[in-house]
């Protein structure tokens, strides 16, 4: 399980938006350090957005969704990392919807399961790194106050993100709508048999 390989930066907004903006090229004039470019580059390959050296379908996708939509790109990367990141699947997993939790609970959840107390603590500073630095948080790891956030899910679905998890997924989980985006199985059916 690769737990500790955002080095405990988190996804943040300006340098997602500034990569799939500019591409490999923008890394040539960033001002990232060696372990944040690895963070990233891990990121963007766990979000599908790129393989070894180029952008993937899926990315160029999101790469052109960011451009007319940002919220909607922001929630297809978040499925992404659900479906693909250790850390981000365990956290969709393992937190409930409407659960309040602080660093040092989710810290504790994961080393109870196994993850080394260091290795617990990077990934979980990683995880509120991005909800603090990048829109994710709003929807997904909402701040209540100083330390302590909150599981929420979206309010509406648009219906660019339902098109875009129908394809993604092929065969819907019942359980992965309400994990990844806080709805109901019979709401993204709903949704979907509008499209």
């Amino acid at each position: 399980m690769g737990f500790n390989k955002y080095f405990t930066f988190g996804l943040r907004r300006e340098w997602l938006e500034s990569f799939l903006e500019g591409g490999f090229e923008w890394f040539c004039g960033c001002s990232l350090g060696p372990y944040q470019k690895k963070a990233l580059l891990n990121y963007l390959k766990d979000a599908w957005i790129i393989d070894a050296d180029d952008f993937t379908d899926i990315g160029e996708y999101i790469a052109k969704l960011m451009k007319k939509d940002k919220e909607t790109a922001w929630q297809a990367v978040w499925v992404n990392l659900c479906l693909n990141s250790d850390l981000f699947r365990w956290y969709v997993n393992t937190v409930k919807w409407g659960e309040t939790f602080t660093k040092e609970k989710l810290v504790r959840k994961l080393t109870r399961e196994g993850i080394k107390q260091r290795t617990a603590q990077n990934a979980i500073n990683s995880l509120i790194n991005t909800f603090e630095t990048s829109p994710l948080g709003e929807w997904f790891g909402k701040r209540l106050g100083k330390k302590t956030c909150i599981k929420e899910g979206l309010e509406t679905v648009n219906k660019e993100l339902v098109w875009y998890m129908s394809n993604i997924l092929m065969v819907m989980d019942e359980d992965l709508a309400h994990k990844f985006l806080g709805i109901s199985k019979e709401e993204f059916l709903r949704l979907s048999a509008l499209m």
